[in-house]
């Protein structure tokens, strides 16, 4: 008491709590009447909140003299408030939660203490990430369950929203490490923020919209694929098919999932393959990231083969890699090649059979031709000889070219080698050009290296045939 009397409030308190304190006795002054406050000042090492009322004091002039005042503890009054206050903030965080769940329909909550990289996940976070027991919380495990493809965008609109006060909100897959399946979520955050604007706390909750998105996929894949009848194939099994394959195959879907493919091709295709072979060199081919564009023929419930034209490309089923098939049916396309083949097949057997009886007649012409010359003497019949048998052997070149045509196209061509003079055979392939280019002033020289041979092994008929064409074209 002693240390109060003729003591100012600022020798008494702290600067900070005596000027409050200062003001408000001015203002029962200045006012002549009292006054309420609430005041605070420091007791045992806490500071104690005040309810004070404070009114002036006269003399028997009437002027005031000085100041009486009455101060009620309310610190515990106040404590409570602060309690009421703190609850009132948790209510109101856990009401902002369910408002951003019920926008993002969501299923799962999160949130992180930016201060202090603390991360909370509910029970419902460890079931869509699918995280190992024992797993502790923290950024880098929710960043490695990113799928690689989106890790780098998902990370950067987080950075971003913090740093650069934008929305995160956004649309990613993850990996689970208990199964390795893939999932995609909706990860939608709103960011809590200190007087200066620095990011404190950023609360959000995640949607799985995985199957959402499979069934999306898979009826743009379905109305996207080029053929009729669509597939999801793993392991070499149906997963999934369309009426269309149903159709064409003789089943009912029902019964061709879960069928193996070997169960529905022959034990050989039509070039002798094994099917088993070819489906495993395909679907290693898939694996490699290829489309693989190919014709099978397979086997139908009732035993019978139908042709068909396959596509098959890498692609996902209910969140995990499969492999999708487009089938066409080619039946008709089938029966229209064959037909085509057909028909070639006889014209080329019309031609062998032509030139065979064509030629027959003009070798008796050239041999005729040849006994008229040794006997004829006259010069102008003997001219009239020499464009006979230039003649007739042109044209048994070309008879011998449409045999060997049709000999071409039947398969059945064959070389005939033999030991061939090469440089006399230029020189008759001079001779055969020798008019040509005197009329047109040029000429025609063959060189031959002088390491060459005398003779080689070669089919001259071919090589004067092919000789010929590149000469006559040029």
């Amino acid at each position: 008491r002693d240390e109060w009397l003729n003591s100012t409030v600022y020798d008494l308190f702290p600067a900070e709590i005596a000027q409050p304190m200062a003001t408000n006795d001015q203002e029962v002054i200045d006012l002549g009447k009292f006054v309420e406050k609430e005041e605070s000042s420091p007791h045992q090492g806490k500071i104690h909140h005040f309810f004070s009322v404070k009114f002036p004091l006269y003399d028997a002039e009437g002027e005031i003299s000085g100041i009486c005042g009455m101060s009620t503890d309310i610190t515990h009054i106040k404590e409570a408030e602060q309690e009421i206050k703190e609850s009132q903030a948790a209510l109101q965080e856990e009401q902002r939660l369910k408002s951003i769940a019920l926008s993002a329909a969501s299923i799962s909550f999160w949130s992180t203490d930016i201060l202090t990289d603390t991360p909370f996940w509910d029970e419902s976070m460890w079931g869509i990430f699918g995280y190992l027991e024992g797993t502790e919380p923290s950024t880098e495990v929710w960043e490695s369950a990113i799928h690689p493809d989106d890790r780098d965008r998902v990370t950067r609109a987080y950075t971003d929203a913090i740093n650069r006060k934008k929305e995160f909100s956004i649309e990613y897959r993850v990996i689970r490490p208990v199964d390795d399946g893939i999932r995609y979520v909706r990860d939608v955050a709103q960011i809590d923020r200190n007087d200066k604007g620095e990011a404190i706390k950023i609360a959000g909750v995640v949607h799985d919209v995985t199957k959402l998105r499979v069934e999306q996929e898979k009826i743009r894949q379905l109305f996207d694929a080029p053929t009729d009848g669509v597939l999801f194939v793993r392991d070499g099994h149906i997963l999934e098919c369309n009426r269309a394959v149903a159709t064409m195959l003789g089943y009912e879907i029902e019964e061709l999932v879960g069928k193996s493919l070997i169960d529905l091709s022959p034990e050989e295709q039509m070039d002798g393959r094994l099917s088993r072979e070819v489906i495993k060199e395909h679907l290693h081919q898939v694996s490699r990231g290829e489309i693989v564009r190919f014709r099978w023929h397979h086997l139908r419930k009732d035993g019978s083969l139908i042709p068909m034209e396959i596509v098959i490309f890498a692609a996902t089923h209910e969140g995990k890699p499969a492999i999708l098939g487009t089938l066409r049916d080619i039946t008709t396309l089938q029966a229209a090649i064959d037909e085509a083949n057909k028909a070639n097949a006889t014209k080329s057997a019309f031609l062998a059979n032509m030139s065979h009886e064509i030629r027959t007649p003009m070798n008796a012409i050239l041999g005729f031709a040849e006994i008229l010359s040794e006997q004829v003497d006259h010069p102008v019949h003997s001219q009239y000889l020499t464009t006979i048998r230039s003649s007739g052997r042109a044209l048994l070149t070309l008879i011998n070219d449409i045999l060997d045509l049709s000999k071409v196209e039947a398969g059945k061509v064959s070389l005939q080698p033999r030991a061939v003079d090469l440089p006399k055979l230029f020189l008759d392939i001079e001779q055969v050009f020798l008019q040509k280019t005197r009329e047109k002033g040029i000429d025609l020289r063959f060189q031959i290296g002088e390491h060459l041979p005398e003779a080689l092994i070669l089919d001259d008929v071919r090589v004067r045939q092919i000789m010929i064409n590149i000469i006559g074209n040029a």
